[in-house]
């Protein structure tokens, strides 16, 4: 069992890192079925085990515990946030980030196996004007989970991607910037973090959009 941990104040850098360029070939714009029925138990392995809206509830408990008038912000990269924190990643899990509205301070838990794994704290340190806001997201209301985004982006380049990433490690952002209609899912492979999302789509509508931290 992990202990729960303390962070650095560079979780902000972390974030703006993988917010790079869209990679997908095909563009903003098209709206995608959101299953095809025929897909049903042929998928491959999406990471992470539970979904995160399964997931949710626990980190939502310990959030209130923290403070009762904390919401969700973000759903960050599993990996790349185990990583910064030097974590193990061997236990598939989701990170979720709560704050308080008008807080700068930025709670991060991470949920394995229907329990909290750990917990940590962090405040950005931004110098000048910050290049994004994040907006609070009702994740229960959301009509695409990631599931249902992981199947847009198997049934739209998925199955090509695998063709030429035959072991990928599938990862998940949620975010939903302000001048931004709705949350945004992305899906990573977190065997290459550097490089940007494979796929982006809008969780309200299901239409490909492009990477929300894109210039």
């Amino acid at each position: 069992m992990f202990r729960s941990w303390k962070a650095g104040l560079f979780l902000i850098l972390m974030i703006l890192i993988v917010g790079s360029g869209c990679a997908r070939q095909t563009g903003p714009g098209t709206v995608l079925p959101l299953s095809t029925p025929t897909m049903a138990g042929s998928l491959p392995d999406n990471g992470h085990g539970a979904t995160a809206l399964t997931a949710y509830p626990i980190a939502e408990a310990q959030a209130k515990q923290w403070n009762s008038q904390a919401v969700l912000y973000q759903i960050p990269v599993a990996r790349l946030m185990e990583k910064n924190l030097g974590l193990p990643s061997d236990l598939l899990g989701w990170f979720f980030m709560f704050k308080v509205p008008g807080s700068p301070v930025e709670y991060y838990i991470k949920v394995v196996q229907g329990r909290v794994l750990g917990v940590t704290e962090a405040q950005p340190i931004i110098i000048g004007e910050a290049p994004y806001t994040y907006l609070p997201i009702d994740l229960v209301t959301l009509p695409i989970g990631n599931d249902a985004a992981f199947r847009l982006f198997m049934e739209d380049g998925g199955k090509d991607y695998l063709t030429l990433h035959p072991r990928p490690i599938f990862d998940y952002r949620l975010v939903h910037l302000e001048g931004q209609p709705n949350p945004v899912w992305s899906i990573f492979d977190a065997a290459n973090l550097d490089q940007p999302p494979l796929f982006n789509v809008d969780a309200v509508t299901g239409q490909e959009v492009g990477d929300p931290f894109a210039k």
